[in-house]
This record gives C-alpha cells, structure tokens and sequence, in this order.
C-alpha cells in the first residue's frame, strides 16, 4: 500500500475516533459543550472575526485529526513498527504522546475547558490501542500472504479501498449524530403546536439537601430541598424568555415565535428575526400598561438589536423606536422591562463583544437606558473624542452582557454574566440614585469581585482632569450584592440567567429574588432584606437553562426552561 493510501486511511480514522469522543462529551453535558463552543466563537469576535453557527465540535474533530495526521506521517508511517518488542513498545509511546500532545494543546488553546476527565481518559488510553491496529492493517504485506509475488499492489489497494469504505461509512454515520451547533436546531412551531407534550412527571427532591460547595460572596447561608418539579411542555424550538402581563403567559422563541397561556400564536415574526448565532434571535416582549401597545426586541437580518412597536388591535408594526448594529453576533442583552419608577420602558443592552463599550458615555452597548424619555444625570463624557456627547437616557452603565434584569420597589436588580472568573447579580436603589449617582456597575474595570489592572481602553474623560479613566472606575463602581466563582470546588458555574421575585406573603419566600445558573443548574433564593442567599440544586437533567421567572398563576411556583439538541423543555418548581 502506498503512502497517500495510508494517509487517507489514517486521517479518516482520526476523525471518526475524535468525533466518537466528541459526540459521547455533547450528549454527556450538553450545558458544558455549548459553553465550549461559545468560548470559540468569542475568541473569533475578540480577534475581529466573524465566525458561522454552523461550526460544531466535528470542525474541531476534523482540525485534530489533521494535526494528528500530519505528526503521524514523519513520525510514524515510516518506521518499521513491528520487527521486535522495542519497536512495538515504542510505536505505543509515539501513538500516545502524538494524540495527548495534539488534543490536549487544542482542548486548551481553544478555551474547550472542563471536557469531561472520563472520556479524555479514555481517548487517552483508547487511541494507541485502536492506532496500533490500524498501522498493522495497513502495512500488512498481501502479496506475501497469498504467495503471490506480484500481487501486493493489487491487494493492498484493495484493502485499502475497503478500508476506506468501512471508515467512510462510520464517519458518516457519526457526522448525522453529530448535531451540536452554536444554536438549538428551529423548527415550524406552527405545525407543532398541537404536538406540546403535557406529560407530567413528578420528580421530589426530598430529604437531605444537597448542594455543591459555594464559592463566592459570604451571604450564602445554606441548601434548600423538599422543592417539587414536574415537566410541564416540551417543545422543538429554543425558548429565550418568559413573560407575564394582566393574567396571560407568553413564551418567547428564539426563531421569532411567540404564544400566549393556550399554546396560540401571538405573534410570528420568523421573517423578520435573524437567529443564526447562538446569542442572537427573539429576546423580548413589554407590554404598556395602561395604551394598547407592546414592543418587541430582536436581531434583524443585518444582526442588529431592533426594538420595534406594535399595535396590541391588530399586531400589526407601528415602528422601529431603536436600532443598534452588532458586529459580533453576541453580547445583546435585548431585555426590556416597564419602568414605574420613570413611567416609560427600560431597555438593557450588552457590551456587544467590545469591553470598552461598556464605559463610553456616548454610546447604548454595555448600558441600561430609557426607550422614550431622558433623565437629568451628571454623567462624565467618557468617549473617543471630546465631541462627543453624551446620552441624556443612560439610567445605568459598565455592563457585559446581562440577559434580562427587573425593577422591584424602585430597586433595579441586574444580573451580569461574567467573562472568566465572577458572576454577579447587582442592585441599586433608584430613590437614591440623584443626578450625582452614576449607577456604574464597572465592567471591564471590575468582574464581579475581581479587579483587573490597568488595561488600554482607547477611552478618556474628557471633562475631569482629577481623574483617570482607570481610577474613576475603580472608586465609582457599584460592588455586586451577590458574586460567585465560575470553576466552583465541585462543579463549575457560568452565565447567571434570571432574575424574578416571589411575592407571595404566605411564603417564606416572600421577596426572594430568584436566579439560576445556565451551565450548573442551579436555583438561586436570595433574601435582599436580610442579605441572605440560598441554593437548591436540581436532578441532573440533559442541557442548560435559558429562562426563568415566577409563575403568575401561583405564588408557590417557579416556571424554568432547558434547552439540549434535542428541544426545549420547560418545568414546573412547587417551593417547599
């Protein structure tokens, strides 16, 4: 068998032993494979790249192989592998260093953290015994065995050729299982909705509560159980959001779906929403509460954020009140709330993948603002160039990428998902907030509890020479009322999701905010009056959560939805 033969036919293994391994990590924890994927697609944006969310763990299956077959090619194919014992032993020691060295760099070059210790070990152990039998395969001299002198050609190529068709066909295979993309797969929920699955699974988690070690903030005060779930709709689509208005319940897809407490379409806008990125899609929906009208936010087809009016009558578009570009498919926030303390709507937007966003005082990426009004604030000019000017509807700044927040009591309460290290969920008290307060909540500068030095923002203040851009940061931001630490003493945590509040004053949840965490599953119980947190953590469950509020039906229940390759889920929590 010549060498290019031997090349195709290791390079084909390569991908469907890896791709083996990487669809056994996907269906193990889909939650950490995402976050994987989403590390990647960040470090694109961060380098200026656009990157497509149709690249799944194959393309990096694809990518070691590659590697892994060029090593094997000088180091391996011309060797003689098998003429005695150190041969042998040494081709094992090749096999192992060249798959440990190739996988384990790109695993951790690409930020693919966190990749379950089981299936790494057993790539580990697997890959030169599975390889061992390969390169005696294909350097097997045919002609020899069937005493035909001149016959070795014809029978390596034809070993060869079945050789191929064999991988071919496993590759294949496993590339029709391999399904895991930047997104959940969309569907047509028009002509699924009558397919929602109302099966019901009561699942207690009673008895001795069990939560993973904490890692954060000292207000965590212990672990709740006795809570009640039960699986209450299934549905193919990604469901972004949940939200309550005058005793109706509507889901949010992230295709551009939206439907009311009886499964009914009430509002479709699939032509208009732009969902290709994992962070991209449908995110919201406010209502007026007292006009016939409601707003919408999405990304459009030019993947901008797009706050757009409709009529309550006829559904039907009034018109655009903003719109935001987004270069980097990611960081949108998009989460719109009604504001009674300003009496008009509050809108949040991410940093929109560049940090120094979040400060520039001229700019809506990495702020809360008001959609129709401005408010009277003595914000400082932080920007590119001392001509320009600041925004008079900044109501808070220094934001990453919130995915939804809400107003309580004229207190704001703002979760921000973190970059590396924190977590953290911020609060402020908007009676308190004069125009001397700058609602400054410090991303770049500050991660939750963690303090970066000094970093080029290409940022200045250009009103107040007292300061500089780092220390007026530094000693004006506002420290999160709740922060925890991403690689966890047990598990690992990213991406806070929520919030809401129970108002139920015969709980002992009354006035609890909840939040969970999307990878680790977790619910949150914070107690902001006596500055308490709790935690219940939940049955291992395939996915990741994204979505959460309070039911509007019960003051006992808690309404969260998950999200795998294979759909959406959405559960019922009954609180103890």
């Amino acid at each position: 068998m010549n060498k290019i033969s031997k090349i195709i036919i290791i390079f084909i293994s390569n991908i469907v032993f890896t791709n083996y391994f990487f669809i056994k990590f996907e269906s193990s924890d889909y939650a950490i494979a995402i976050t994987g994927l989403n590390n990647f697609y960040e470090d694109l944006s961060d380098i200026g790249m656009s990157s497509s969310s149709s690249i799944g763990y194959l393309f990096f299956a694809v990518f070691i192989s590659l590697t892994t077959t060029i090593l094997f090619s000088f180091f391996i194919l011309n060797r003689d592998n098998f003429s005695s014992p150190q041969n042998f032993l040494q081709l094992t020691i090749y096999l192992f260093l060249i798959n440990s060295g190739v996988l384990l760099s790109v695993l951790y070059l690409l930020r693919f953290f966190n990749f379950p210790r089981r299936f790494l070990i057993l790539d580990l152990i697997l890959y030169p015994v599975f390889f061992t039998v390969i390169v005696g395969l294909i350097n097997i001299d045919f002609g020899k065995i069937f005493k035909k002198n001149n016959s070795n050609k014809k029978y390596s190529f034809v070993i060869a050729i079945s050789l191929f068709l064999v991988l071919s066909y496993f590759f294949f295979t496993q590339l029709q299982e391999s399904r895991l993309e930047a997104k959940v797969d969309t569907a047509d929920l028009s002509n699924n909705q009558n397919e929602v699955q109302f099966t019901i699974t009561e699942n207690k988690i009673d008895g001795e509560a069990e939560c993973y070690k904490w890692s954060g903030s000292d207000n965590y005060s212990g672990c709740i159980g006795g809570l009640s779930l039960s699986k209450t709709a299934t549905y193919s689509d990604l469901v972004t959001n949940f939200v309550s208005f005058k005793g109706n319940f509507y889901t949010i897809f992230s295709n551009g779906i939206i439907i009311d407490s009886n499964n009914d379409i009430f509002l479709d806008l699939r032509d208009k929403v732009y969902n290709e990125y994992y962070e991209s899609g449908l995110f919201d929906i406010v209502f007026h509460p007292n006009d016939n009208y409601f707003l919408v936010s999405y990304t459009n087809l030019e993947n901008s954020l797009l706050i757009e009016k409709y009529s309550l009558q006829d559904k039907s578009s009034i018109e655009i009140m903003l719109e935001i570009p987004n270069s980097s498919a990611n960081h949108y926030c998009g989460s719109m709330i009604w504001s009674d303390f300003y009496d008009d709507f509050l809108l949040c937007i991410g940093d929109m993948g560049n940090p120094s966003n979040s400060l520039n005082t001229s700019i809506y990426q990495g702020k809360i603002i008001l959609i129709n009004k401005t408010v009277e604030k003595n914000l400082e000019l932080i920007s590119n160039s001392k001509n320009d000017k600041i925004l008079e509807n900044i109501i808070a700044y220094g934001l990453r990428n919130p995915w939804n927040f809400i107003e309580y009591s004229n207190l704001l309460i703002v979760p921000d998902v973190g970059n590396k290290s924190n977590e953290e969920l911020n609060i402020i008290n908007l009676e308190d907030s004069d125009i001397n307060s700058q609602n400054l909540f410090g991303w770049p500068v500050f991660e939750g509890s963690i303090k970066y030095e000094k970093a080029f923002y290409g940022l200045k203040i250009w009103n107040n020479d007292n300061y500089s851009l780092y220390d007026y940061i530094s000693e004006n931001s506002v420290a999160p009322k709740i922060y925890y630490d991403r690689p966890a003493p047990e598990n690992n945590r990213s991406a806070i999701i929520g919030t809401s509040i129970i108002l139920n004053s015969t709980s002992v949840w009354d006035k609890h905010i909840i939040f969970a965490d999307s990878l680790s599953k977790e619910i949150f119980f914070y107690d902001y009056i006596n500055d308490e947190l709790f935690i219940s953590s939940l049955p291992p469950f395939p996915g990741y959560i994204t979505a959460i509020t309070t039911s509007p039906f019960d003051g006992d229940v808690i309404i969260f939805s998950t999200s795998d390759d294979k759909g959406t889920s959405v559960y019922s929590l009954t609180l103890p």
